[in-house]
């Protein structure tokens, strides 16, 4: 937990001190991936006992939105993890960590332009709250104003040192990795990533990064991304349809994905998994026409449409922060 966490968490200690006992050692498991299982019944439990915890029930968004991404039990994860933060916000509406945990439910919903938009609204009004600074550097990454993302970072760490947020993707997409690599951390797999596409790391370390995760979602991905590193492009996909079947629905996933599909040399499902991330809200043109990550496929006439697409949903975007007051919260959107 943050400092800020911290001292939210002695303002908001439920009555029942079970209940608060029980959501802490929540908050301890969600530190581990093997774990998220155990959090979610600890925070269940919580709310048995004091049902008018908004905490708890922000808790319960959070995990339900990991499981949903990672644990593959089906659709509706992340329908259930937006009832939870709802649930929150009703009972307590300026709880400042379900803004930035909801933030991440609903760009993955394909919502990340009217995500950013609420949040500029709400940090005009609480301009020295982190985690909403936090939340917008994750919907301004997914709308695809960088500039926006990583001014966004500059003032959650300004507020808050020991703030995390997302800002390790946006150097990916801006293709500095050095910063990515530097500002990454637990599963580091942005990190990795970088390391892949410069040359410090090769197939051998990829899978030793994917046995040191925990069994299920997480090593899937992993081996997904060794796989494809070594031209093993039927079986990847097959690990991507798994995915998508158990309810991954990362637009920003299903991009990077479509990365290393093309560099394993596989066209035609690069070009499909990219366009699909690109429909499902993942406007990163800046890095589809600023970067060279797929060399191959920039002059084809598939992935011109693509890259057009992705520029109609940054300037829908640049609009919408423009009237939320973007530039007043944050600077220009870039």
């Amino acid at each position: 937990l943050t400092g800020s966490d911290r001292r939210a968490l002695a303002r908001q200690a439920p009555a029942h001190p079970d209940a608060y006992a029980l959501y802490l050692r929540a908050n301890q498991m969600m530190t581990e991936a093997s774990h998220w299982q155990d959090a979610r019944e600890l925070y269940e439990q919580a709310l048995a006992i004091a049902p008018r915890y908004a905490p708890a029930w922000a808790g319960l968004g959070r995990v339900r939105r990991v499981l949903a991404k990672w644990a593959w039990q089906g659709g509706g994860g992340l329908a259930r993890a937006q009832s939870a933060f709802a649930q929150a916000l009703a009972l307590d509406p300026d709880l400042s960590m379900v803004y930035e945990q909801l933030a991440y439910v609903d760009v993955e919903l394909g919502l990340a332009a009217e995500t950013m938009a609420r949040l500029l609204e709400r940090g005009a009004d609480r301009p020295r709250d982190a985690r909403v600074m936090a939340g917008l550097v994750t919907s301004c990454r997914y709308a695809g104003l960088l500039d926006a993302s990583l001014a966004a970072h500059a003032k959650a760490i300004a507020i808050d040192p020991e703030a995390r947020t997302t800002v390790t993707w946006t150097h990916f997409m801006r293709g500095n990795y050095p910063e990515a690599i530097r500002t990454d951390h637990t599963p580091p797999f942005c990190a990795m990533l970088s390391k892949v596409i410069t040359g410090e790391m090769g197939s051998t370390d990829v899978r030793a990064f994917e046995e040191a995760l925990p069994e299920g979602g997480l090593r899937v991905g992993a081996r997904l991304y060794r796989q494809l590193i070594d031209g093993q492009v039927e079986p990847a996909l097959r690990d991507l349809a798994t995915m998508r079947a158990g309810g991954f629905a990362d637009p920003e996933g299903w991009f990077l994905a479509s990365l290393f599909i093309a560099r394993a040399g596989a066209d035609a499902p690069a070009l499909e998994v990219l366009g699909q991330a690109v429909d499902a809200g993942f406007a990163c043109y800046r890095t589809l026409v600023d970067g060279n990550l797929f060399p191959r496929l920039r002059e084809t006439a598939d992935y011109k449409a693509i890259v057009e697409r992705a520029q109609h949903r940054v300037t829908r975007a640049r609009a919408l922060y423009e009237r939320a007051g973007g530039p007043a919260v944050l600077g220009p959107a870039g």
